[in-house]
């Protein structure tokens, strides 16, 4: 299936917004339960517009699969993490029982929709800085280009399985 043709928005998410909010995504949230937010290159600490995408007025539960740590960013039973399953099989075996669990698979879907996805272009560069010099954690990388570039990113080696 085909959905309808945007202009992309330049800078960071890059998404078609227009045409993902006009007719891809009510279209997804009519005809399907799940959508498979995977990345084509796992990178550390990097979630796409894959996954963000689906948190405003989108019926559907996010399937993810991404180099980073999804646990410590977003509380649980709102997506479903491919790297929790040992296979393919085990992972489609999943989303069948939760897709018949109506009770259960509503419950994803109202502790997914208490969230939002804010596109705050242009000043996202300003609020960032502002967090970075707020937060208090303290973090330390004597190398931030070796830390984004060494080993941060590689291909799936089970892409085969999943794609």
């Amino acid at each position: 299936m085909t959905c309808g043709q945007g202009q992309k928005i330049p800078g960071v998410f890059g998404m078609r917004l227009q045409a993902d909010n006009e007719t891809c995504l009510p279209m997804l949230s009519e005809k399907y339960k799940f959508y498979l937010a995977f990345e084509n290159s796992l990178c550390q600490e990097y979630i796409s517009e894959k996954f963000f995408k689906l948190f405003n007025d989108v019926d559907i539960v996010p399937v993810v699969r991404g180099g980073a740590n999804y646990k410590s960013y977003f509380p649980p039973d709102m997506y479903v993490d491919a790297s929790d399953f040992s296979s393919p099989e085990a992972l489609a075996d999943y989303l069948d029982d939760l897709g018949k669990d109506k009770a259960r698979y509503l419950n994803y879907l109202r502790n997914k929709n208490k969230y939002r996805m804010v596109l705050d272009r242009p000043d996202w560069q300003c609020k960032l800085c502002k967090k970075l010099f707020n937060d208090k954690k303290v973090r330390r990388y004597r190398n931030v280009h070796a830390w984004l570039t060494n080993k941060s990113c590689h291909d799936p080696m089970d892409s085969a399985l999943f794609m």
